[in-house]
């Protein structure tokens, strides 16, 4: 995609437009890096999931349990593959790190839980390369 803006001032004679051109990506967005890692052992249960994006994201394609969930792996006492409850959803000034909050009780010990992000956009509207399943157990 191509941006055009026509500029148009008092130097410019009768039917003379100007043209600027601004790229725009095409490039889709990837998962930089994650905490806790992925495969992470130890996870403390209050702790939040932050995800760095390798572009600037537009925060309007997060949305909490549709393209970001939460989720057990497994049976935990009660139900296999337990949906958590996200409790907010923060994106950096920089728009390039999402931070995954959760109620202080949500995760329990010794458990693996799984936060999958898939379908988001970048800034430009560029969807994620490819969705991303990050997995780590609890301490």
């Amino acid at each position: 995609p191509v941006k055009i803006i026509v500029l148009k001032d008092d130097t410019q004679t009768a039917g003379q437009e100007f043209f600027t051109f601004t790229a725009v990506s095409a490039t889709a967005p990837t998962v930089s890096s994650t905490t806790p890692a992925d495969n992470a052992t130890g996870v403390a249960v209050a702790a939040d999931v932050t995800v760095v994006f390798s572009m600037a994201m537009g925060l309007a394609s997060f949305v909490a349990g549709e393209t970001i969930q939460l989720k057990s792996v497994g049976y935990t006492g009660t139900a296999y593959n337990d949906v958590i409850t996200i409790s907010s959803l923060t994106l950096s000034s920089d728009l390039l790190t999402l931070t995954i909050a959760h109620a202080a009780d949500a995760f329990g010990a010794l458990t693996e839980y799984q936060c999958v992000i898939s379908g988001v956009r970048n800034a430009n509207g560029v969807a994620l390369a490819a969705p991303y399943v990050l997995t780590f157990t609890t301490v």
